[in-house]
């Protein structure tokens, strides 16, 4: 014989179940439960309002699907580009960013006839130089676009003597001056853990690519466009 259970609908009505699985008395209590008290109609309500969000959400993605796939047929090509921009990851945005910013600061100090490593101060003699950070990008990403912390720095130096701060350090006081290179310290610190608007990404990065073209090796605009971000 089957063992008496308790209503699951709040009614607290005890029933001997006449199938397996059964929860409630049957169907029929429970939409009277349902109507007449104020536990069934507040779960009524909650049912209701959940459905209506459900229903909404759905109408929303219909709205948006119809608007993207408009916008696409009015232009391919040019959604096609706007898309591929779209779904870039943040990561992807910083590392198209730094690499332009990376290659300006390396110009930046060949037009001002910097020919040797900022850190063991060898010449360069055409080798390949990379623009090497004194606060390094993976501890201190609030400082990755500082122009301050960017210069020429030899490979062997950069890459295989992990920065070789040693001497980097003397060299870069020499070059940008104590109270600059404490500044940018400070703001290493209270900028360590740092994220970039996207937006703000893609707009630095075309303004660090017409400098390139320009040949305009200026840091104030730079710096200018740091302060948006109060990092200056």
């Amino acid at each position: 014989m089957a063992k008496s259970k308790i209503c699951n609908c709040g009614c607290g009505t005890e029933f001997v179940p006449s199938k397996l699985g059964q929860k409630q008395v049957n169907q029929s209590h429970y939409i009277t439960w349902l109507i007449n008290t104020p536990e069934g109609q507040k779960k009524q309500a909650e049912a209701k309002e959940k459905a209506k969000k459900i229903i909404e959400k759905k109408e929303a993605k219909n709205k948006s699907a119809i608007e993207w796939q408009q916008k696409a047929n009015a232009n391919w090509p040019k959604f096609k580009r706007e898309q591929k921009k779209e779904t870039r990851s943040y990561q992807q945005e910083l590392i198209l960013t730094k690499k332009p910013f990376q290659r300006w600061c390396v110009l930046r100090d060949k037009a001002n006839n910097i020919n040797t490593c900022i850190a063991c101060e060898k010449p360069f003699n055409n080798n390949k130089i990379d623009g090497g950070h004194h606060f390094k990008c993976e501890i201190f990403s609030g400082v990755i676009f500082h122009p301050f912390n960017v210069s020429a720095e030899c490979v062997n130096c950069n890459q295989y003597n992990d920065g070789n701060l040693a001497e980097y350090t003397p060299n870069l006081i020499k070059k940008i001056g104590l109270d600059n290179f404490n500044n940018l310290k400070k703001l290493s610190l209270d900028y360590k853990v740092f994220s970039y608007p996207i937006n703000w990404l893609r707009e630095f990065r075309a303004i660090v690519e017409k400098k390139i073209r320009s040949n305009d090796f200026d840091n104030n605009s730079i710096l200018d466009k740091l302060a948006e971000l109060k990092i200056n």
